[in-house]
């Protein structure tokens, strides 16, 4: 089947940074899962934090959003320790939520901005990023 929707993903330091784009269908979950935990890999186990992006991201079919949440479980095993969203939607918040409660491990953030994420991802210590 044909992929809906894209994305950009990549590693900044210890972090992944997705941003998911428009309308997602299973298949185009599946692709960015597979790049998510190859780039996941290049941090050889050591603890990495994932920034997300939906600020252009619009919803995913109910068999994509099964696949995200294996996905979420999948990192919570394998070292993620933090998380920052950025949002301005209610709806997809409460979207998120719903599917972090896997991340036993990790520790959420919920932003409305990218400085903001940015910024407490600094804190942390897992990104070293100067945004002026």
């Amino acid at each position: 089947m044909q992929t809906h929707g894209s994305f950009i993903i990549f590693n900044q330091d210890n972090t992944l940074v997705v941003k998911p784009i428009g309308a997602w269908n299973y298949e185009t979950a599946v692709m960015c899962g597979l790049e998510y935990k190859q780039l996941v890999g290049e941090f050889k186990g050591k603890p990495w934090a994932c920034l997300l992006d939906l600020t252009e991201w619009e919803f995913f079919t109910p068999d994509a959003a099964a696949y995200i949440d294996e996905l979420n479980a999948w990192g919570n095993i394998n070292n993620q320790k933090y998380e920052v969203v950025i949002s301005k939607s209610a709806l997809q918040i409460a979207l998120l939520e719903k599917s972090h409660k896997v991340l036993t491990n990790v520790e959420t953030k919920f932003c409305d901005n990218i400085e903001d994420a940015y910024q407490w991802l600094e804190e942390l210590g897992v990104i070293n990023v100067s945004i002026t």
